[in-house]
């Protein structure tokens, strides 16, 4: 199962990263910021999710609520 995985490199996203690796998936991490083998883009990007969301059996989001409660 090939796994879209938002929020890749956040405290639970790393974990879902590690196990998915473990069983075998395919995994396609996304971080605000990107990085080595990450793709950056915003979970408020719907477009950008949307695109590189083709392909993919799954989407996981792993993305927490801000600490100030507002959205971004």
């Amino acid at each position: 199962m090939k796994i879209l995985l938002i929020g890749a490199t956040g405290m639970i996203g790393a974990k879902i990263a590690t196990e998915a690796g473990r069983r075998g998936h395919p995994l396609t991490g996304v971080s605000r910021s990107g990085g080595e083998g990450i793709e950056a883009a915003e979970a408020s990007d719907t477009a950008r999710i949307a695109q590189l969301a083709a392909g993919h059996d799954a989407v996981v989001m792993a993305v927490s609520t801000p600490l100030d409660r507002k959205s971004t």
